[in-house]
């Protein structure tokens, strides 16, 4: 036998010849933060703008209508073109090496002609330019959050982390400006100098965005795509995924916890006052856990769920929680303490809108999730808008709307089960089969015993 031809032997990178004969996924590459990092800093400028004028309300030059009509300018782009234009710019490969660079840029344009407007005296054409500005800032936050979430699912194995830092990062921003404003006001005697530290931040937003290098695109695909792709007029403009049952119930589900946490969030004081008698001080603080919890945990949890061999443990289990938390205040109030009510709640809200936003890798093609984040975004601006309105009413009239948030969290767990048992690869990360069963406890009632 004639011995092989010399020079053909090809290397390859140790462990992954070895995974290949085992049948195992080849290694994880090291985790890298600074990227996701940077790619966070995009929209913060924009939470941090938004956040600042709850706190220096009492300081601007406007009557609690006109406050109350910016904050309807910042919200009506989300609520309309912004989610889905923006993810449709970051889709166009031509665009996309620019698209976060230029929804900062127009953050920072909406920023600069609000502050302008604020720093005036109180005009028509002050008034237009604020809200002018508003629409704005609103256009470029709207397209800047669904492009960092849409390049956020396109890292690979650390997606769930990657989501995680964008929302802890969206938290912080949150939670500084309304810590950092009114103090800066205070010191400078003037509220003009906390609105040069926003337009500040916008600035390193923009920074951050011409620094963050567009994700790659030749991830291989997950096997529920690679499953259902078809030769339909969806797939020729890139929606395809909108005839896909998953991805309509990870929006569903994703809309309702969002809203449920965010009318909690908003109406926490005075839910807390009600059922508890805590007074606005008290309320406050204990409700702070819910933004502070997803700073510390959100990125924790989502490094987690990269490593797991199936999300839908972790997502259920935050299901669970949400409607334990809720369903604690609406009946249990005598005899649950509030703080472990909030608790379970603000677990809950660190862990579920970062691990379902990560699943649209798995129902997505990498070159629609733009849209598809878009969508996402857009569901949730009509639910929070429903939801609030329904919430305030029920308040009104004397009823107890926290049962509202605890129907709405069991239809949210419902879904997610319809979505779990839908027939799906062995490697898919969605399913709940027989091989990633095994791997957690070897059937559906052991699989929360062995997480917890």
């Amino acid at each position: 036998m004639a011995p092989p031809p010399q020079g053909d032997y090809r290397t390859v990178e140790p462990g992954i010849e070895e995974a290949k004969l085992n049948d195992a996924p080849p290694p994880r590459r090291p985790l890298r933060a600074l990227p996701f990092v940077l790619l966070a800093l995009v929209p913060f400028g924009a939470h941090f703008f938004k956040g600042a004028l709850s706190a220096l309300q009492l300081l601007l030059p406007l009557s609690k209508g006109e406050y109350g009509l910016l904050h309807s300018m910042f919200a009506l782009p989300n609520a309309t073109i912004a989610p889905v234009l923006g993810g449709l710019l970051y889709d166009a490969p031509r665009l996309r090496k620019h698209a976060l660079t230029l929804f900062a840029a127009v953050c920072l344009l909406g920023g600069a002609l609000c502050a302008w407007g604020l720093s005036q005296e109180p005009e028509s054409i002050t008034l237009a330019a604020i809200y002018t500005g508003g629409v704005v800032l609103g256009l470029g936050q709207g397209g800047a959050v669904v492009s960092c979430r849409a390049a956020a699912s396109r890292v690979g194995d650390d997606e769930a982390f990657a989501q995680g830092v964008l929302a802890a990062a969206a938290n912080l921003a949150a939670f500084g400006a309304k810590s950092l404003s009114a103090p800066v006001a205070l010191y400078f005697g003037d509220y003009r100098a906390a609105l040069a530290m926003l337009l500040v931040v916008q600035a390193f937003s923009l920074l951050a965005a011409a620094t963050v290098a567009p994700a790659p695109t030749n991830a291989p695909p997950s096997p529920i795509i690679r499953r259902a792709s078809s030769g339909s007029c969806f797939s020729t403009w890139g929606c395809q995924f909108l005839r896909s049952e998953r991805f309509w119930l990870v929006a569903l589900c994703h809309a309702i916890f969002v809203v449920v946490f965010k009318v909690f969030e908003n109406f926490s004081s005075a839910i807390l006052k009600t059922i508890y008698g805590y007074d606005v001080e008290k309320a406050g603080f204990v409700a702070s856990l819910v933004p502070l919890a997803s700073v510390l945990l959100a990125p924790a949890v989502g490094l987690a769920s990269d490593r797991a061999p199936s999300a839908a443990a972790p997502i259920l289990l935050a299901a669970v929680a949400a409607v334990a938390g809720f369903t604690s205040l609406a009946f249990g109030a005598t005899t649950v303490p509030a703080p472990l009510c909030v608790g379970l709640i603000a677990i809950s809200h660190a862990c579920l809108p970062t691990l379902l936003l990560a699943l649209v890798r798995d129902i997505v093609k990498v070159s629609s999730r733009g849209a598809a984040f878009g969508v996402l975004e857009t569901v949730v601006a009509v639910g929070n808008v429903v939801a609030h309105a329904v919430f305030g009413y029920l308040a009104q009239q004397g009823l107890h709307p926290i049962k509202l948030l605890v129907g709405l969290a069991v239809i949210g767990i419902s879904l997610f089960m319809r979505l779990v048992y839908i027939p799906t690869p062995p490697d898919a990360r969605l399913s709940l089969s027989s091989e990633n069963l095994m791997r957690l406890g070897g059937s559906p009632g052991r699989l929360l015993g062995n997480v917890v």
